[in-house]
């Protein structure tokens, strides 16, 4: 069994937090990751986009959750990178048996 935790983010170039919304502007030909604060968890996913038609941020292509050897990040890169959009994120926890 596990639980889930939602997660709605804002990166920027320098710093990367938790907050109401993720906006960024940095070069359309750079990749930019942060820290989804998902340390300890065992799997992580996108649940939804906001705005859902935007075309220019298409997961797998132009952004996606990835496992890092300490936790999760968030990526963007390419014309999804130069956007204002509002990606949330679950972070899957096992439980711990008592």
């Amino acid at each position: 069994m596990r639980y889930t935790q939602e997660r709605t983010l804002k990166c920027d170039a320098n710093e990367s937090t938790i907050e109401t919304a993720l906006f960024l502007t940095i070069p359309a030909d750079a990749r930019h990751s942060c820290d989804i604060k998902c340390k300890g968890a065992d799997r992580d996913s996108v649940i939804s986009k906001s705005p859902t038609t935007n075309r220019r941020c298409i997961r797998f292509y132009t952004y996606n959750t990835e496992r890092v050897s300490d936790g999760w990040q968030m990526w963007r890169e390419g014309p999804c990178a130069k956007e204002s959009i509002i990606l949330q994120v679950h972070c899957g926890f096992p439980l711990k048996d008592n």
